[in-house]
């Protein structure tokens, strides 16, 4: 069994989400954000490669909508990644959990979902991690590793 990060991005052409957050921003924010990519991010713990396939092709992307990458370059680049804070619910992983078990009723395959937002030309991040992270119940994402930990420590 083995761990792997996907990224799942919607094609040109059905890219309404991030249409949709260039407009917030730049309105909401008084910025001046000319694109922007927004992709999901599935961490996937416990799996086999095969019913990996399955999952990609069946449960995180449609064939006909969505890009699938298994990496991601993101030197120099801006960028904000978003994760659920532990402890709070993550309906998109509980569905993709729930869907990888009707392919397998074996697997205990675990998966947590995150968002990616990169950004074409400066803007200033800050302002708009602040904007877009609700501290209640999510927080930045660490790209660079991939764990998983069951323990959610509550903070005072």
């Amino acid at each position: 069994m083995n761990n792997y990060r996907i990224f799942v991005e919607k094609k040109k052409e059905f890219q309404i989400e991030a249409k949709s957050l260039i407009e917030d921003f730049n309105v909401n924010l008084n910025e001046n954000i000319k694109g922007l990519r927004l992709i999901h991010i599935y961490d996937v713990f416990n799996i086999d490669t095969n019913l990996l396939e399955k999952a990609v092709a069946t449960v995180f992307s449609e064939v006909v909508t969505d890009n699938v990458y298994y990496s991601f370059d993101l030197n120099d680049q801006q960028y904000i990644a978003v994760e659920y804070l532990p402890g709070q619910f993550d309906q998109t992983a509980d569905s993709a959990m729930q869907l990888i078990s009707l392919i397998d009723t074996s697997s205990k395959v675990i998966v947590k979902s995150g968002t990616l937002l990169l950004f074409d030309g400066e803007v200033n991040l800050n302002k708009i991690k602040d904007y877009y992270i609700n501290p209640i119940e999510a927080r930045e994402k660490d790209l660079h590793t991939l764990s998983y930990s069951d323990n959610a420590i509550p903070l005072p």
